[in-house]
């Protein structure tokens, strides 16, 4: 079941983050400052742009979208 759940989350944040290709790229590049900044605090970095996706939706929809 759980496999089957992670694979449904796993199209959906594909499908949230290929409908509006400006937005997947202004998420690729917030996870990629965030990992550097995580590296330099000796953090571990999220494992791929999907997961970093999966923890901060709508703070990231908010930024890019611009509402408060």
């Amino acid at each position: 079941m759980t496999k089957l759940w992670r694979k449904n989350e796993w199209e959906k944040m594909t499908e949230d983050l290929q409908e509006d290709p400006k937005f997947y790229l202004f998420v690729q590049r917030m996870y990629q400052e965030n990992t550097f900044e995580r590296q330099n605090e000796g953090r571990t970095p999220y494992l791929d742009v999907f997961d970093y996706y999966r923890k901060y939706p709508k703070w990231l929809r908010r930024k890019f979208y611009g509402e408060s």
